[in-house]
């Protein structure tokens, strides 16, 4: 991964983008490691759906508009800053 990164010497952001709401993704897990890879100035950023009791929207049509915004809340690089705290995450 360090290599990757290395690669990509202008790189200032990344993104984490899931479909699960964010207490039932992988994010948790993932973020803390994925701080230790980036470099100090590089942000975590997360794009997802807010914590939810269920998993899914509850229908087609509002998981659509969800997803859509998603997506456009990841490839405009607007995304959540991440504390380094996972306690303090929104």
């Amino acid at each position: 991964m360090g290599q990757l990164l290395r690669s990509y010497p202008q790189l200032e952001q990344v993104i984490w983008v899931q479909e699960e709401p964010r207490n039932m993704g992988a994010f948790s897990f993932v973020a803390p490691r994925l701080r230790e890879m980036l470099p100090a100035h590089v942000k975590l950023g997360y794009a997802g759906r807010r914590e939810h009791a269920a998993p899914s929207e509850g229908s087609m049509r509002a998981h659509l508009v969800e997803q859509e915004r998603l997506l456009q809340q990841a490839f405009a690089g607007i995304a959540t800053p991440q504390k380094t705290d996972p306690e303090e995450a929104e």
